[in-house]
Order: C-alpha cells, then structure tokens, then sequence
C-alpha cells in the first residue's frame, strides 16, 4: 500500500530558504547596480579626459553660480546681526570670482593678466591636482553651511556638492596626466 504524507518544512527552514532567495536577489541587483555605476563612471571619466574643456566650463560656471549666489547673500538684511555670516559670504563670494578667473578663457583673461599673476601668487592654482584640492576645500566649506531653513541654502548644498564632485575630477585627471600637466603648469607660470 502506497502511504503519502506531505510534510510541511519546519518554520526555520522556510524562513532560511526565504533568506536565501532574498540574499541571492540582493546579490543580483547589487551585481547590476555596480556594473551600471562602473559604466557610467566611465563614460564620465571618458568624458571629462577627452573634453576637459567641457570640465572647464562647468567650473566656470559654478565659480559664476557662486559669485552671484554668494553677493545676492550679503543683501539678507534678516541676517544684520551676524557678521559672521556676512564674512563668510564674502570670502565665499570671492572664492566664485577666484573660480571664474581660473576657468576663463585663456584668451579672454590674456589682456588683464589676472590669471597670470594668481598663478605666480598661488602656484598651486595652476595645476589640476592644486585646483581640484581647492575645489573639494572650498566645497566642503560651502557644504558646511547648508541647514536648509531657506532656499540659499538648498543652492549652498547643490554648490557645495558641485565643488566637491568637479575637485575629485580636476584632481583626477592632473594625477592621470601628471607629467604632462606639470610641464604645462610650469610653462604657465614661466611666462607670467
């Protein structure tokens, strides 16, 4: 005679079996997750070495967003009694300008000089490696004042990280590069 009894499995094996395929799912979507990343951080890093023109304009224009965010600031008359904030502000605001001159058009900046003599006075400016440290200081500085009671300080984070990503990149590619940035640094600052 034929007896057939169905077992039912334990509750811990159902829920160990439950863990596993939730494990091997997590696994899976974290194994695409990273692959997508890892190609698109390569297309941007593909990206930015094949076209640092297009990294110098974003610079340009985060060092302009700045300025003008930054100035727009120092006109918060709710603020009057903090001369702290009116400070920061200002260095921040002068730190965008610092940015625009560094980014600027060679040819455009060639007549006034201003981009000649920052590189003589702050060396370090001159190259990518220097540039990119400053970014990523200036961004964390930026960030570092972001409480989000308003929305200057909603366009603060957005700088702030802005700084910091356009840093890591402008470090990036003159460690990448380095010899070849070097000699063109220094030509830089021979002819200022």
């Amino acid at each position: 005679s034929c007896h057939c009894t169905f077992d039912m499995l334990p509750e811990e094996q159902y829920q160990a079996a439950q863990r596993q395929a939730g494990e091997a799912a997590a696994r899976s979507a974290a194994n695409q997750a990273a692959s997508m990343a890892k190609e698109g951080f390569s297309s941007v890093r593909s990206y930015i070495s094949n076209n640092p023109t297009g990294l110098r304009v974003m610079c340009f224009c985060t060092g302009l967003a700045t300025f003008v965010i930054y100035v727009l600031g120092l006109l918060n008359i709710f603020s009057a009694l903090n001369p702290a904030y009116y400070a920061l502000n200002i260095f921040i605001a002068g730190f965008g300008l610092l940015t625009v001159v560094l980014e600027a058009n060679p040819e455009w900046m060639s007549r006034s000089k201003y981009q000649a003599a920052l590189f003589r006075q702050a060396y370090f400016l001159s190259n990518p490696v220097g540039r990119g440290l400053f970014y990523v200081f200036l961004g964390c500085v930026i960030f570092s004042q972001t409480d989000f009671s308003s929305h200057f300080n909603l366009f603060s984070f957005i700088l702030g990280i802005a700084y910091a990503v356009l840093g890591i990149c402008c470090a990036g590619i003159g460690c990448r590069n380095r010899p070849a940035m070097q000699d063109e640094s220094m030509n830089v600052h021979l002819q200022a």
